[in-house]
Order: structure tokens, then sequence, then C-alpha cells
């Protein structure tokens, strides 16, 4: 992967991103890129987002943003 300019990522005969393996690998499209990409794998945090105030709409659309889990 090294030598190539884009990379594709495939399931089951679909392409799932085509990108520079850089972009693939900062910003996977779905969890399927993130956990085929790398070695050990990404890890994976599912939650769900509850809107809290008025800052929360902010966020929405962001690729990241801050995330603060009580102790």
């Amino acid at each position: 992967m090294t030598l190539a300019d884009r990379i594709v990522i495939m399931n089951d005969g679909f392409v799932e991103q085509v990108s520079t393996l850089r972009v693939v690998y900062d910003r996977p499209l779905n969890e399927f890129v993130a956990t085929f990409i790398g070695s050990p794998t990404m890890n994976i945090l599912h939650f769900d987002l509850l809107e809290n105030g008025p800052e929360s709409n902010s966020n929405k659309g962001c690729w990241f943003s801050p995330l603060a889990i009580p102790a």
C-alpha cells in the first residue's frame, strides 16, 4: 500500500471507500473500513448521542468533537 496513490476498500464486491491511504486511515467512511485498516484494528466505541443544551447543535455533522465520558 505504500506505493499506491489511491486505494479501494471493497466488501463483498461493493466499493466502500476510494481515497489515499492517509485519508482512509484518518477518516474511514464506515465501521467496516475502520476495522479493515490497520494492525491491530481500530477500536470502535458505540454510544448514543443525546442532545443537551444549545451547544449540542453546533457539533452536528462534525467529523470529530470532544467526547466527555463521566468517571
